[in-house]
């Protein structure tokens, strides 16, 4: 009897102190009930004290310190966030992303408490909602921002000139800069502008009046990734990319923006796969970047009118008006792997665009909708201006929405001097020569200007156009009562 009498006292002395240990709090934000456990060192093994209570993950009761006890991801809710399209969710979101901020410093090894030997967190998960924003949210690099789901986790913004999430790199990336596994990773919601469900062709402003507001600023950084990610609805473009690198995009969808995908200032190493740009008023366009990669993407309808369309006769300034699939300037050594580029004005322009290739991506542009709109004619590919070099369009196909309305090999050349060794490849004889026939305006540049004129390049048949030096093919229309080299 002695015996079990203190087996009970122990059991007791051990439950008294588990319920000194623990305690269950109700969230005041959430409504749900939250287990805290006592404690006296902070996330980063530094001795926890008032100035540290955030009344979220810390908390203080009758003098002594507890945390909460979780495991995974930290709720935005938690922190007063609502999701109800009413409030103002930024103060809260903010709160959060302060808090990831500090459990992933370099001195405690990323993500990992060397102190308490404890798992740091670094996702933020959204539950379904709208959420509110009227400031811009900071996202510190490598840390995860996770949707309950794309359709129903929305971050919306009716700021014109704000960047929703903005991912500049301070001085973090130093701190980082060891740990190349490290991700910022992005997923399951979506990011919506001041256009979200707005018309794309319908007009919002005056034209050059808009704002430079984006629904992603990735500035100066490295490691991104996005999967399963909408944005939408903003005046300079959905995701703007400026001196970064190593991004992934998957299964993301871009619509209704001035640009969808806007890359400057050597931005590279971009991958993008299986991911939709569409009703913008620019899909792609990269300027002064190299080495991107897009495959399998829809770039479609990229006719919203947040730039003008061009006129029949500004055919020239292209490069400024709406209509474009795929923007070109300054950029090198891109590629576009099985792209189905449709119902675009220019399916691709290029400006001092140098070795792109082009391979198996389906040119569509719109001639239906231009010829009854008095817009210019549309073309599949556009030069420019000089520089243009080295580029390749390697066994793509070529139709337009009517071709009784208008040519579907078009191929539109702004200067005699256009550039050089632009290759378009084609295994097919009858579509090759049909390219050559429609484009009269290459006449003029075999004639006067031979050397830098399109090389058209053929291996369908085995006896035509076999030149593995150099190819020209000239159709005899051209000045010759056949095909030369």
């Amino acid at each position: 009897m002695i015996k079990y009498s203190i087996t009970f006292l122990l059991l007791l002395a051990c439950f008294i102190s588990y319920c000194q240990e623990r305690i269950l709090l109700r969230d005041i934000n959430s409504g749900a009930n939250s287990e805290y456990e006592i404690t006296n060192i902070w996330h980063d093994g530094s001795p926890l004290e008032d100035a540290k209570i955030d009344g979220v993950i810390y908390v203080k009761r009758n003098g002594k310190f507890y945390k909460r006890l979780f495991s995974g991801s930290i709720n935005v809710r938690w922190f007063g966030a609502k999701g109800n399209n009413i409030a103002d969710d930024a103060t809260a979101i903010n709160k959060a992303l302060k808090y990831l901020q500090s459990s992933r410093k370099k001195k405690y090894a990323p993500f990992y408490n060397n102190t308490t030997k404890e798992s740091l967190t670094t996702t933020l998960f959204f539950p379904n909602g709208v959420y509110k924003v009227k400031s811009s949210l900071k996202i510190p690099s490598f840390i995860t921002l996770q949707g309950e789901s794309r359709e129903g986790t929305i971050l919306v913004t009716t700021s014109r000139d704000m960047n929703l999430l903005d991912i500049t790199a301070q001085n973090e990336l130093k701190e980082f800069e060891n740990y190349t596994y490290s991700y910022t990773n992005i997923s399951n919601l979506t990011l919506a502008g001041p256009h979200f469900n707005i018309n794309p062709f319908a007009w919002k402003f005056e034209p050059g009046s808009q704002k430079g507001g984006c629904g992603i600023l990735f500035s100066k950084n490295v490691r991104l990734k996005l999967d399963t990610v909408r944005i939408t609805g903003f005046e300079k473009a959905g995701f703007f990319s400026d001196y970064s690198a190593y991004i992934f995009l998957n299964n993301v969808q871009i619509d209704n923006n001035t640009c969808g995908i806007l890359a400057q200032n050597s931005t590279t190493t971009i991958n993008a796969r299986d991911c939709v740009l569409q009703v913008n008023s620019v899909g792609i366009h990269l300027e002064n970047s190299f080495s991107n990669t897009f495959i399998n993407c829809i770039i479609e309808t990229n006719i919203a009118n947040f730039l003008s369309l061009p006129k029949i006769g500004e055919e020239g300034l292209m490069y400024s008006k709406a209509g474009q699939g795929v923007f070109l300037q300054g950029s090198y050594n891109n590629s576009f792997r099985s792209c189905y580029i449709e119902d675009n004005i220019i399916s691709v322009s290029l400006i001092n665009a140098k070795n792109n290739t082009f391979e198996g991506c389906l040119f569509c542009p719109n001639n239906d909708y231009s010829s009854k709109n008095g817009f210019a004619n549309t073309q599949w590919l556009s030069f420019f201006n000089t520089g243009n070099s080295g580029n390749r369009f390697v066994n793509s196909t070529f139709v337009t929405v009517d071709e009784k309305v208008y040519p579907s090999k078009k191929v539109d050349i702004k200067s005699s001097d256009y550039g050089s060794d632009n290759i378009i490849f084609s295994s097919d004889i009858n579509d090759f020569l049909n390219l050559i026939t429609a484009n009269d305006n290459w006449k003029v540049i075999f004639k006067q200007n031979e050397k830098n004129a399109p090389i058209l390049i053929n291996e369908g048949t085995g006896d035509i156009f076999r030149n593995l030096k150099r190819m020209k093919a000239i159709e005899k229309q051209f000045s010759s009562s056949q095909f030369y080299k």
